[in-house]
């Protein structure tokens, strides 16, 4: 039968186009990264999963895994004019480390240009050879002066004055806010071992171009202790105290860590019982003292790090507690107490 070898060419040549597209199909971009992306553009711009295939394919998988603990916020918008500005704001715990700027009139140049800015940022040397050029906005060339053409000398060519493009980045990068809020134990040699808890909210400020941020803390806490005065069994004691402060938090990029000196005051109370006394009584007095501490944090997460810290208290007065029938001394705070303190710290950013 003649038909028969042309009916095999046939299926064996739609066997090998269904191979080549199952191929095609294999080789499909990179899809979504693990890293921590937040991104907002408008209708017909490129969509999060183009957006995060022009990062994928541009970056080793391996730096897509999600172990870099930055974040990156992207934000596309149209302009009255028609044209795209974009903006990337790369943030630790938080606090802005860096922003970038880009404006163009097609929408796809800008996304692409911040595409390659995380892909520099997360891998600084790997991104393809291909990558295009950072799209500029065109400076408006000068309107061409027409003159009528003299018969006696040759037409020239207008002169063209060549303008520097605009700096669209110019501006002042703008600042961030951040709250937060701290719990964790507490450590207080009195010259005795007090053990208590603390906690607390702080609110920071801070600036892209700058690693200090000014934060302010406030934190209510506790610490309880035991003495044994002579013929009085055991008097317990515990420190009650609210604590305002303001700190300079330090960014120590490219370590995670965040480091706080900060100075402040507590104002509270220090009240002890005497139970086991023959005549059981009670006393409260009021405590004031200037504190000194500094904190380390170790960030976790972009949101939650691990933070430590030591410290003094210096007392505005010292106050004596003694027991009576006879007349002995139960207590009396020292110069300088000194604290330590491990606990978690959550923040979150807003603008």
């Amino acid at each position: 039968m003649t038909g028969s070898p042309r009916r095999i060419g046939a299926l064996v040549a739609l066997a090998g186009i269904l191979l080549i597209t199952h191929s095609a199909h294999a080789e499909a971009p990179p899809g979504a990264t693990d890293i921590d992306l937040s991104y907002a553009a408008p209708v017909g711009c490129a969509s999060r999963t183009e957006f995060e295939q022009e990062i994928g394919r541009r970056v080793d998988p391996r730096w897509l895994a999600g172990g870099d603990r930055r974040s990156f916020d992207v934000r596309v918008e149209r302009l009255p004019d028609g044209t795209f500005a974009g903006r990337l704001e790369v943030l630790r715990a938080g606090h802005s480390l860096r922003v970038r700027e880009i404006r163009d009139p097609a929408c796809k140049a800008v996304s692409t240009a911040l595409a390659v800015f995380i892909a520099i940022a997360v891998d600084p040397a790997n991104v393809d050879a291909d990558t295009p050029a950072m799209p500029a906005p065109l400076p408006p060339e000068p309107q061409a002066v027409e003159h009528p053409a003299s018969p006696l000398a040759p037409s020239e060519p207008p002169l063209r004055t060549s303008r520097p493009p605009r700096n669209v980045s110019g501006a002042p990068a703008p600042s961030s806010w951040s709250l937060g809020a701290a719990a964790g134990a507490v450590h207080m040699r009195v010259p005795n071992d007090a053990w208590g808890a603390r906690f607390g909210a702080e609110v920071a400020r801070s600036w892209p171009a700058s690693r200090v941020s000014p934060a302010l803390r406030v934190s209510w806490g506790f610490a309880d202790f035991t003495v044994f005065p002579p013929r009085a069994g055991r008097a317990e004691f515990r420190f009650q105290t609210t604590r305002f402060e303001g700190c300079a938090r330090v960014d120590a990029s490219p370590l995670p860590l965040t480091l706080s000196p900060c100075l402040g005051f507590d104002v509270g109370s220090l009240a002890a019982a005497a139970p086991d006394a023959p005549e059981a009584g009670h006393a409260t007095v009021g405590w004031r003292a200037a504190t000194g501490v500094a904190r380390v944090a170790w960030e976790l997460l972009p949101w939650l790090a691990l933070e430590g810290e030591v410290g003094f208290e210096l007392p505005f007065q010292r106050t004596t507690f003694a027991l009576d029938k006879p007349i002995r001394m139960a207590y009396r705070p020292p110069a300088v107490l000194f604290t330590a303190g491990a606990g978690l710290h959550v923040t979150t950013r807003f603008r």
